[in-house]
């Protein structure tokens, strides 16, 4: 075989560059992580935790001569857990019912409706979880119905 030459200068000037290079990579590191881990560990949870609430609120929309067309307005979709209701919650029905609207047998209807039939043709029970009393409830009255602390009565929006 035959020998390739490298003049010794050559050599030495590539293996100090490169272990100069890698060297000051190396201290920048130990810099980084034992110097400033603090820094950086705080600006890593802050940038994790960043949480934003952007308000969706959007303009009304009016003719030319001002009239209103269409606005935002935020509604709930209002339900009830039927296992979730206690005794002493069917004592507030009467006052859900007037911020409702509904006649007071038709929440006790559906707080007294627990099971239905599986989909399949087996004949399986399964429990009803939700069950629908009103939608497009205004936020004032779905605040006065939370108010009212009657568990297993919330809303979806």
């Amino acid at each position: 075989m035959k020998s390739v030459f490298i003049s010794p200068f050559r050599f030495y000037l590539v293996f100090f560059a490169v272990s100069i290079t890698f060297c000051s990579l190396g201290g920048r590191l130990v810099y980084l992580q034992v110097f400033k881990a603090n820094d950086f560990s705080e600006f890593a949870q802050g940038a994790r935790k960043n949480v934003v609430t952007l308000k969706a609120r959007r303009g009304d929309i009016v003719d030319r001569k001002g009239n209103l067309m269409a606005t935002t307005r935020s509604v709930v979709n209002v339900g009830m857990d039927p296992h979730s209701i206690d005794d002493e919650d069917i004592d507030k029905f009467l006052i859900l019912s007037e911020l409702l609207e509904l006649p007071v047998e038709e929440i006790e209807a559906a707080a007294s409706r627990k099971v239905r039939k599986g989909s399949n043709f087996k004949g399986e029970i399964k429990k009803v979880r939700w069950v629908k009393l009103k939608e497009d409830v205004d936020e004032e009255t779905y605040r006065k119905i939370q108010d009212l602390n009657i568990d297993g009565v919330y809303g979806n929006f």
